[in-house]
């Protein structure tokens, strides 16, 4: 099963290269997506921190994005490595989008910004959920088109996301009464005037 899972992964890596080869136009904007879409979340969760004032859901659902990122992701790749597209079926040939040869499994990219997407979903932000889905999708799959992922490596990366949702979500009452509440303290005290 699991080969046949990997040869599925090698088989569109190689087509969407393949495609992506002969149209070099649309991989040019893949490639602007892929590398430079992931700024505008810190710069999203900026804005809403200044301009929302929902601190604790904020707070949620960045703490989820960088649990399922900085902890689970880590736990996960000292068990299983996975080298990159461009460093196993798609070797030797032209790197769309240069990335150092680190593991692909699972997607840090996609772990990061659906455990933010899956948190705001958990804690009923609608709209704060569609719009970062939305953002989750396009980058998770340019990152996949352009050959830095296998397209397991970005629905591994959604499933630890929402993993780490759930973690968060099923501890908040922890977060909430030893950090929330002192994070939320120290911003007004330095932020107080603008308020």
């Amino acid at each position: 099963m699991v080969n046949f899972l990997l040869s599925i992964d090698h088989f569109l890596a190689e087509y969407f290269y393949n495609y992506f080869s002969v149209n070099l136009g649309q991989s040019d904007f893949l490639v602007l997506l892929a590398k430079w879409l992931i700024f505008l979340i810190p710069l999203l969760l900026l804005l809403l921190w200044f301009y929302k004032k929902n601190y604790q859901n904020l707070l949620r659902a960045t703490f989820s994005g960088l649990f399922g990122w900085m902890i689970i992701n880590r736990f996960i790749s000292y068990f299983f490595y996975r080298p990159r597209p461009f460093s196993e079926s798609l070797l030797g040939k032209k790197e769309f989008l240069f990335h150092r040869p680190d593991y692909s499994f699972p997607s840090d990219h996609a772990t990061f910004l659906s455990g933010i997407t899956f948190s705001f979903l958990l804690f009923k932000e609608k709209k704060l959920f569609i719009i970062f889905l939305a953002v989750t999708i396009l980058i998770s799959l340019s990152r996949f088109l352009v050959g830095v992922h296998y397209l397991s490596d970005i629905l591994a990366g959604w499933l630890v996301g929402l993993i780490s949702a759930f973690i968060v979500k099923s501890i908040d009452d922890l977060f909430e009464k030893y950090l929330y509440s002192h994070i939320i303290w120290v911003y007004k005290m330095i932020f107080r005037f603008i308020e």
